[in-house]
C-alpha cells in the first residue's frame, strides 16, 4: 500500500513538475539600449519580456535602488483546436514628464514571477544620456543668425539688374572707343594716307624755308 501511494504521489509530482516548465515558458528580458534626450523633454523607456505568465511584477532599478515597482496581470491566449497556450510579449514602460541632467544614468528592468514557480530575470539597461538645454538653444541661435544675416537671392538678383543699364553704357563706349582708334590706324595705314603726310610735310618744310629767307633778306638790308 505505502508502495502503492509513493508511485502515485512521484507521478504526480512529474506530472506538476512537466506542467509548470511548459506552461510558463522562457523568461526573457529586453530593454532599449540607448536613449538621448534634451533636457526638459518627456522620453520614455520600455521593457519587454517573454513567456506566459498570469502575473508577473515589474521593478525599475537606478543604481541599483528600485525607483518604481508594478504588478502585472495577463490573460493567457489558448490556440483553438489544440489546447496549447501561446508565448506573448508583455512590456512595461518608465515615463520621465520632464527630464532633467540627474536622470542621466542606467536603468534597469527586473522582471519576477512567482506562480506558478519563482523565475527571475533582468535587461541589459537602458542608458539615458541628458543633453544640455542651452548648448542646443545657442546652436539654433547661431544658426538662424547666419542665415539672417546673409542676403537673399533676390535682393542680388535685384541688384544685378540694375547694374546692366549702366554696364551696357560702358561696354558701348569702350566698343565705340575701339572702333575709331583702329579706323584710325587702318586710315594712317593706307598710300593715301602716308601721302597726305608727305605732303603736309612739304607745306612744312617750304613755311620754314620761306621764313629763313625772309630773315636773311631783314639782315643784309640792314
Amino acid at each position: 500500500m505505502k508502495l502503492l501511494l509513493g508511485s502515485l504521489l512521484l507521478a504526480l509530482l512529474c506530472d506538476l513538475s512537466s506542467w509548470s516548465v511548459s506552461s510558463t515558458g522562457t523568461l526573457v528580458v529586453t530593454q532599449t539600449p540607448h536613449v538621448s534626450v534634451i533636457e526638459g523633454d518627456p522620453v520614455n523607456i520600455d521593457c519587454c519580456w517573454t513567456g506566459m505568465f498570469e502575473r508577473v511584477g515589474v521593478h525599475w532599478l537606478k543604481n541599483q535602488t528600485e525607483i518604481k515597482n508594478e504588478t502585472i496581470t495577463i490573460s493567457t491566449i489558448t490556440s483553438k483546436g489544440s489546447g496549447m497556450q501561446k508565448e506573448t510579449q508583455t512590456c512595461s514602460t518608465l515615463t520621465f514628464t520632464n527630464i532633467t541632467r540627474e536622470d542621466s544614468n542606467t536603468y534597469i528592468c527586473k522582471v519576477t514571477v512567482e506562480i506558478p514557480l519563482i523565475i527571475e530575470a533582468k535587461g541589459n539597461g537602458t542608458v539615458i544620456t541628458v543633453l544640455d538645454r542651452a548648448n542646443k538653444t545657442d546652436n539654433k541661435e547661431e544658426d538662424s543668425s547666419t542665415v539672417e544675416n546673409s542676403p537673399p537671392i533676390s535682393s542680388v538678383l535685384i541688384y544685378v539688374l540694375r547694374c546692366l543699364p549702366i554696364l551696357s553704357l560702358v561696354l558701348t563706349l569702350l566698343y565705340f572707343n575701339y572702333r575709331l582708334t583702329k579706323s584710325h590706324q587702318e586710315k594712317t595705314a593706307s598710300p593715301g594716307g602716308r601721302q597726305e603726310d608727305q605732303s603736309e610735310g612739304k607745306k612744312m618744310r617750304g613755311r620754314q624755308k620761306q621764313s629763313e629767307n625772309e630773315k636773311e633778306d631783314l639782315r643784309i638790308c640792314s
